[in-house]
């Protein structure tokens, strides 16, 4: 008998990797006809929601603080999300996030009996760091977070470099955690969906190299270190280079101010045009060191983009240094600078970089990361 799994979020409609992820792991089960729904508390719910996604819109939401692009669902229809539950009777429950909805679920699993598992999608405690700078804000969210995932019986993490630190500094059993390949859409991210139109239709010039950026336009995404490396490229390079930056967020309005014409700000992009995006450009620069996997980079890979990330998080385990692409220490300036000269003005090496990235990506399709996740639950 197949495995009935509850995946319970507040981000499945946002614009970020996990919501994508969930989007992912949805389709997949639709294909497959697997025994696997998400439940949603958004206000960003679609029209024509997807079969086994079912939104409960919440009565008070908030812009998450420091995290402006996302909806923190507050109040939400306890009642209804407990019935539902009850109504949809899974084997397993699985929490995708530490909000107020995550902790209704948490408190749900635990009353009706339900075995609960989770996955660490994100690092609050380095991100608090990053935008608060204090000692305190970044101890109180770390305990707050080993609270939660210690009353689970799985808790997964799509990164190696991250299982040590959840037995470390969340003080989880080494026996708890466990290791999820990380996977995308192969179909959706992929060379083949390149189209050099693109860049006329939205006055890119044809003839530059297009360094791309995806994600959010904020601090602790070093967003700003990709635009000051960039502006240094742009006097180092005799070629005309160009940035595309898809996503939003606080920084936006500070780049839009230096009026550099070649920086392009194209806000959210999704479905057919973000995959155009991803396999017309060039080269991806991705600068974070709070990354638990990366879900942008994976996809820039599929894509066939070689990729330059920080050493740091879970990017470490997505782009294979030398191969497709650089992980280089953020302190390092001029290694990002040199790196990206180099391929710039080596066709060869980039393409090599490039086809060995897509390569690479073809064993971490979604669908086997579906499975892997609904064996998980099963030994529950």
């Amino acid at each position: 008998m197949d495995t009935r799994v509850l995946l319970i979020s507040d981000t499945v409609y946002d614009a970020n990797g996990v919501s994508r992820f969930i989007q992912d792991m949805a389709a997949q089960a639709r294909v497959t006809a697997a025994p696997f729904s998400v439940l949603s508390a958004s206000p960003l719910a679609e029209s024509a929601p997807e079969s086994n996604i079912r939104n409960f819109r919440p009565y008070w939401s908030i812009r998450m603080p420091f995290y402006k692009e996302q909806y923190l669902p507050i109040v939400i229809p306890w009642v209804r999300i407990w019935r539902h539950i009850r109504t949809v009777d899974p084997d397993a429950i699985h929490i995708s996030t530490p909000g107020p909805l995550g902790l209704f679920a948490l408190f749900c699993a635990i009353r009706m009996g339900i075995p609960v598992a989770g996955t660490y999608h994100t690092d609050f405690p380095a991100y608090m760091r990053k935008q608060i700078d204090t000692l305190f804000a970044e101890k109180m969210t770390r305990i707050f977070m080993r609270f939660f995932y210690r009353r689970m019986q799985r808790v997964l993490s799509r990164s190696q470099r991250y299982m040590e630190l959840l037995e470390n500094q969340l003080q989880m059993e080494h026996t708890q955690l466990q290791f999820l390949a990380p996977g995308t859409d192969t179909q959706k991210f992929n060379p083949a969906h390149r189209d050099p139109g693109i860049w006329k239709r939205l006055d890119v010039r044809d003839d530059s190299f297009k360094i791309l950026y995806v994600g959010r336009l904020s601090v602790e995404k070093n967003f700003l270190f990709v635009v000051e490396l960039f502006e240094e490229l742009q006097h180092a390079s005799l070629l005309p280079i160009s940035l595309i930056v898809v996503g939003e967020g606080a920084l936006a309005e500070a780049v839009s101010r230096k009026r550099n014409s070649h920086i392009h700000l194209l806000g959210l992009q999704q479905g057919e045009a973000l995959s155009k995006l991803y396999a017309s450009s060039d080269l991806m620069l991705f600068a974070s060191v709070t990354e638990t996997l990366g879900q942008v980079v994976m996809e820039a890979q599929a894509s066939g983009v070689p990729c330059i990330v920080s050493d740091r998080g879970g990017v470490t385990d997505i782009v294979v240094s030398d191969e497709t692409g650089y992980c280089i220490a953020i302190e390092n300036r001029q290694e990002w600078l040199e790196s990206a000269m180099r391929l710039i003005g080596d066709d060869a090496l980039r393409n090599k970089m490039g086809a060995r990235a897509f390569i690479q990506m073809q064993s971490r399709a979604i669908s086997t990361t579906f499975e892997a996740f609904l064996k998980v639950h099963s030994t529950l």
